[in-house]
């Protein structure tokens, strides 16, 4: 674990004051947020989690932008067809992201509204990290899979 923390403590010296910053909900995203807190880093979080949203708005002084869709509370995120169009209006420094599943180079989701969202939020980003280890499928028999994005 402490080469992984090493690694973020490197990314996140790379952000600054006023970026924009994009997290998916995971350990990490919260270490993340405590550690640009305690540099006195300010800067705006984006996040389709509603728990992420929350503990920002709770423990932080960081702009938070919102996207407009709807709430799903079954799986704790916002989803909606709108979502993708508030993403195309900021250029996001880093997009700290979740992904569920790898096969091959694919990054893929199992939920096509999420899937689209990272998708965008990929597209308005300088660098994209994964931030958890994805599970290993093969899908070439499957259509539960929606594609996300191919690594890097």
């Amino acid at each position: 674990m402490s080469s992984k923390k090493d690694y973020f403590n490197k990314l996140i010296k790379e952000i600054n004051k006023g970026d924009i910053i994009a997290l998916d909900n995971d350990p990490m995203a919260y270490y993340i947020i405590d550690t640009l807190k305690n540099e006195n880093k300010k800067v705006s979080i984006i996040s389709i989690s509603t728990d992420v949203i929350q503990y920002v708005a709770k423990y932080t002084n960081f702009n938070l932008i919102l996207p407009n869709g709807k709430v799903n509370h079954a799986f704790h995120v916002i989803t909606g067809i709108n979502e993708t169009n508030t993403y195309k209006k900021y250029q996001i420094q880093f997009y700290f992201a979740v992904i569920p599943y790898i096969d091959g180079n694919d990054l893929l989701h199992t939920m096509p509204e999420v899937a689209t969202i990272q998708r965008a939020l990929i597209n308005q980003t300088t660098e994209f990290v994964v931030i958890n280890n994805p599970e290993k499928v093969n899908v070439s028999s499957s259509n539960e899979y929606h594609m996300i994005s191919e690594l890097y």
